[in-house]
């Protein structure tokens, strides 16, 4: 199926036992020996199986550093664990250094020959793993199953509202939902449009443009995936600049402490940026910006693809209730206490604000 068929479409295409990579067919063990390096402990990500009302952030889990060779002890015992550990959204070339050119991913199948391991992240963990609900501003995505059963909700950006968007804990390029999928304590009933898909080794899953997704680890998985660039990529970097300027001037005068509720991990340096250089990008962006948006058509193609099952509000309390059985108890981790300042940074970098923000600005540009 050529690239444009794929990326033109709005809606999840899924892609069954389509992939012909020789590491499809690795046993755990062969995973263990190809990734273990006794000489390097690697960061998981450690979270709880508690049932929440807030999502668990990633400043709210524990970070433990340990070999594949320890890790996957965990790997395979799956069950009754009250953790999950996750390597996730580690790039192959940056993280697995002179092991990328061992992986025989090639994504020339979905229309990009030109994309391997090198521009591939890679997603190893245990079960119950997951990623809080959001949409990556940037691009549409391309993932890959390897290994195991991993559950994919999927969310129009019709939905957007219904999901309660936040950019309280601020990354650049994510826009979470306050919704926590993990458990069956959120009050779902707002949502209309629910997709669901298990993905299963050999399953690729295309998510479009702008399309929310919450993603957890049915058993123990490894799947691994790549970022395609989009038209419409340039005016959300005009967007996300306005999102960083307005944050960062935020956090200039919060203690160190307050720091940790406002920001993700990886933008603890943000309140050290240079507000001239953070203006000089977002002039960068506003100048490589047309102000007419990109027209996509709606390009629906099924050829080679299976149709992504539509669920209700229901069906999903019913799935998330069961999950509250499995799980060990119930944790409260609002303790973020100061609800003004998350209302304010969300009022100004509301979708609907920062959009209508870069139009004026750029309507200013060409006056």
């Amino acid at each position: 199926m050529s690239s444009e068929k794929i990326t033109s479409s709005e809606v999840p295409l899924l892609f069954k036992n389509s992939l012909h990579w020789n590491i499809l067919n690795w046993s755990v063990d062969e995973w263990n020996y190809f990734l273990n390096d006794s000489s390097v402990k690697y960061p998981f990500r450690v979270g709880s199986r508690l049932c929440s009302l807030e999502p668990q952030w990633e400043r709210s889990c524990e970070i433990a550093n340990m070999t594949f060779s320890d890790f996957f002890k965990k790997f395979n015992e799956e069950n009754n664990l009250k953790n999950w550990w996750y390597f996730d959204y580690k790039h192959i070339e940056e993280w697995l250094s002179g092991k990328a050119d061992k992986m025989d991913i090639n994504w020339k199948d979905f229309g990009h020959p030109e994309i391997t391991a090198k521009g591939s992240t890679l997603w190893i963990g245990t079960k119950g793993a997951h990623t809080p609900c959001h949409v990556d501003t940037y691009g549409c995505n391309l993932v890959a199953q390897l290994y195991g059963k991993k559950r994919w909700f999927l969310f129009p950006p019709s939905e957007t509202n219904n999901l309660k968007p936040t950019r309280v804990p601020y990354e650049e390029s994510s826009v979470y939902s306050q919704i926590n999928f993990s458990c069956g304590c959120s009050d779902f009933s707002a949502i209309a449009n629910i997709y669901m898909v298990d993905l299963e080794p050999g399953d690729v899953l295309f998510v479009p443009f702008h399309w929310w997704h919450y993603v957890e680890n049915l058993s123990s998985a490894i799947s691994v995936n790549t970022w395609i660039p989009c038209k419409r990529d340039e005016i959300c970097r005009v967007e996300e600049s306005l999102v960083k300027y307005f944050i960062a001037s935020v956090c200039k005068n919060v203690s160190p402490e307050e720091l940790k509720f406002i920001l993700n991990p990886n933008e603890d340096d943000l309140p050290d940026s240079d507000e001239i250089r953070n203006l000089q990008e977002l002039s960068w962006c506003l100048n490589h910006c047309s102000e007419r948006e990109n027209k996509v058509s709606h390009n629906n193609d099924s050829e080679n693809n299976v149709e992504i099952t539509k669920i209700t509000s229901d069906v999903l309390i019913e799935f998330l209730k069961l999950k509250c059985k499995e799980n060990y108890g119930v944790v409260n981790r609002s303790v973020n206490n100061n609800l003004i300042r998350n209302n304010v940074i969300n009022a100004f970098c509301n979708p609907e604000v920062i959009t209508l923000v870069r139009k004026k600005l750029l309507n200013s540009q060409l006056s």
